[in-house]
């Protein structure tokens, strides 16, 4: 529940359209799943305010990166 909701908040996000859109889901999935940080968020204290916090951060993080919005 905790990946699809941080990365629902992701694809809320970006700003494509079309085949740019999908290049940016698959770019930031990746992304995702090449971050250790992220994957231990979803996987220790899932429900804990930290945990959370450390998603949503990653997120961000990740989406001003990649100058995705």
């Amino acid at each position: 529940m905790a990946f699809f909701e941080s990365f629902s908040y992701l694809l809320s996000r970006l700003n494509g359209e079309g085949k740019q859109f999908h290049r940016q889901v698959q770019n930031t999935y990746m992304q995702l799943m090449c971050n250790d940080a992220y994957l231990d968020s979803l996987t220790r204290s899932v429900d804990s305010g930290k945990q959370t916090y450390k998603r949503y951060e990653i997120i961000n993080r990740l989406i001003h990166e990649l100058n995705l919005c």
